[in-house]
């Protein structure tokens, strides 16, 4: 394989560790949780995702396209970050369900590190983003097993996913 095959097969293997997470928390759960937990994470999960989207307004986009540095992306999320939470606070107060809140929280995380994946996706740094994202499934797989192993609840298992 040429060095542009091996950097589109990284950087589409990088795409699927950073989103596969998600997926897999839903599969897991309606696999091995409750029907409780599985409700649960998918009202959470329902409401999470457009606080999420709302808050990274489009920043890898303009990163990918040279308007905007992953820098200043980042500063941005991180002075919208108290906002984001106490969205995320005021949701669960309203629908009296705190895994709104943990998901969200988890959710945080991916929303930190997206100026990253973009900014090393648009210099074409493919390893570091592949050890990037690899090393975030991993450390979401370990903490998952660890979780399901203990037989833990859904809302700490989301405590320790989102920490």
């Amino acid at each position: 394989m040429d060095v542009s095959t091996m950097r589109y097969f990284s950087v589409l293997i990088s795409n699927i560790f950073v989103n596969v997470p998600t997926v897999l928390l839903v599969i897991i759960y309606a696999r091995f949780g409750t029907f409780a937990d599985s409700a649960g994470l998918g009202i959470a999960l329902a409401y999470a995702a457009p606080l999420h989207l709302f808050f990274s307004m489009q920043h890898g986009v303009a990163i990918l396209a040279g308007n905007l540095s992953w820098c200043n992306a980042t500063a941005v999320r991180f002075k919208l970050a108290p906002l984001y939470l106490i969205s995320a606070v005021a949701i669960s107060l309203v629908y009296n369900e705190w895994l709104i809140f943990l998901v969200t929280l988890y959710r945080f995380g991916d929303l930190l590190y997206e100026p990253v994946f973009s900014e090393r996706m648009r210099s074409g740094d493919s390893r570091r983003m592949l050890v990037g994202s690899g090393g975030r499934l991993l450390v979401f797989l370990i903490g998952l097993l660890l979780g399901l192993v203990l037989g833990l609840e859904l809302t700490f298992v989301l405590a320790i996913l989102a920490g």
